[in-house]
């Protein structure tokens, strides 16, 4: 079903909010262990590092192959076409230690910027690509509902991270003082 422009900027504007619940997130980050690892479960930096990860290696990619293939009347098949499955594409191809050395900040800072980069780009794709199938290993499918999922995946990501900072601060609150 062919989209129109008022969904197509609704759309960006779900994936721009990441930009918002970034920064806020930049303001507490500083006083919480955000690269502790509680029970073997990820950090809260593996968590936003894992939203960078899959934009810069699947979302970026696509959008240029979309763009720069010129015949638009024809679906596009990436060279590079992993399953589109974010927990799983995430899962298989990340490696937290990449980042171990980067200050919090500093990698918040880069996803803040590159969000907006992404942002732009996304505000200025052809209207012709927008409707162009997109030919995916688990089916077709158009740069919408992509986007879609990569929103939903965010979201999940940083719910997950603001579950952790809650309790980190539910714990400080709730634990004895030393005597």
């Amino acid at each position: 079903m062919k989209k129109t422009n008022q969904d197509w900027n609704k759309r960006i504007s779900d994936a721009a909010y990441l930009l918002d619940e970034l920064k806020a997130l930049k303001g507490v980050i500083s006083a919480i262990p955000s690269r502790e690892r509680p029970l073997e479960q990820e950090s809260i930096m593996d968590m936003i590092v894992k939203i960078g990860f899959v934009q810069s290696v699947y979302l970026e990619p696509l959008l240029a192959d979309l763009v720069h293939q010129p015949d638009f009347n024809k679906p596009l098949q990436p060279e590079n076409n992993p399953r589109f499955d974010m927990e799983a594409f995430s899962g298989t191809y990340f490696d937290p230690s990449e980042y171990d050395d980067s200050g919090t900040e500093e990698i918040i800072d880069n996803l803040l910027k590159t969000r907006s980069v992404l942002i732009s780009d996304l505000k200025n794709i052809p209207d012709a690509a927008l409707q162009r199938d997109i030919i995916l290993k688990q089916g077709d499918k158009r740069l919408y509902d992509i986007l879609g999922d990569m929103v939903r995946f965010e979201r999940n990501q940083m719910k997950r991270v603001a579950e952790r900072v809650l309790s980190i601060e539910t714990e400080r609150y709730t634990r004895p003082a030393p005597n």
